[in-house]
Parts: C-alpha cells; structure tokens; sequence
C-alpha cells in the first residue's frame, strides 16, 4: 500500500513539473511570437521540442584560465589608490 502511494506522489510530482515546464515554454513562445513573420514563425511544438532537446553546451576551461579569469576580474575590482 504505501508504494502504491508512494508511486502515486511520484507520477503525480512529474506530472506538475511537466505542466509547469510546458507553462513556461508557452510564455516564452509567446514573448517571441509578435517578432515571428511567415518565414521565421515556429509552431509551439516545435518549439517546445527543441527545447526540450537542447542541452547547455559547456565551457570546458583550464585551472590556469579560470584563475586568470578571476584575476582579471580582482583587478577591476580592486580600488584604485589615490
């Protein structure tokens, strides 16, 4: 019985986050919809499944480039002397 239940609030759980990723999909098409003209117009579901397809590319950087980095950015950051 309770890993029916279990099972329950887990498809349950699912379900709510695709609907709200399905919400915010919707929102942003519709943000980008009033610039679409008949040759850049992108049904929904197209859309959506790119979307749903695409993963966030990563930035594959050294040690020593990350410290540069943060370096360069201490240096902004640093007050200058008067």
């Amino acid at each position: 019985m309770l890993n029916q239940d279990i099972d329950f609030l887990i498809d349950l759980m699912c379900k709510i986050r695709e609907k709200e990723t399905n919400q915010r999909l919707w929102e942003q098409w519709l943000t980008l919809y009033p610039n679409m003209d008949e040759k850049s117009f992108v049904p929904f579901e197209k859309f959506k499944k790119q979307a749903l397809e695409e993963k966030p590319k990563e930035v594959k950087k050294s040690d020593d480039a990350i410290i540069q980095d943060a370096e360069s950015i201490l240096r902004v950051k640093k007050p200058k002397k008067k």
